[in-house]
């Protein structure tokens, strides 16, 4: 019973990485480890470090947002620069 599960959750996590276009798609590409545990804890560093980086670019979008302005904000100021050229 347990292989079954195990099968079926390899096949699902293998899964989702073949269809990630961002990841390479060498055949050298490592494998998952053998043993459950290891496994899932290489996951779940992998799931930290990634919410890191989101974590960062977050902090640097605000961060870029204060400096900048927004959006909306840079298109008023195009439309107005826009007018007052005429």
């Amino acid at each position: 019973m347990w292989s079954i599960i195990k099968i079926g959750v390899k096949r699902e996590i293998w899964g989702i990485i073949r269809n990630n276009p961002y990841l390479p798609s060498q055949p050298n590409f490592p494998s998952l480890p053998s043993d459950l545990t290891k496994a899932v804890n290489l996951l779940i560093t992998l799931i930290q470090q990634a919410n890191y980086l989101i974590d960062k670019l977050i902090e640097s979008l605000k961060e870029k947002h204060t400096k900048e302005g927004g959006y909306n904000e840079n298109l008023l100021k195009k439309r107005l620069e826009y007018r007052n050229s005429r």
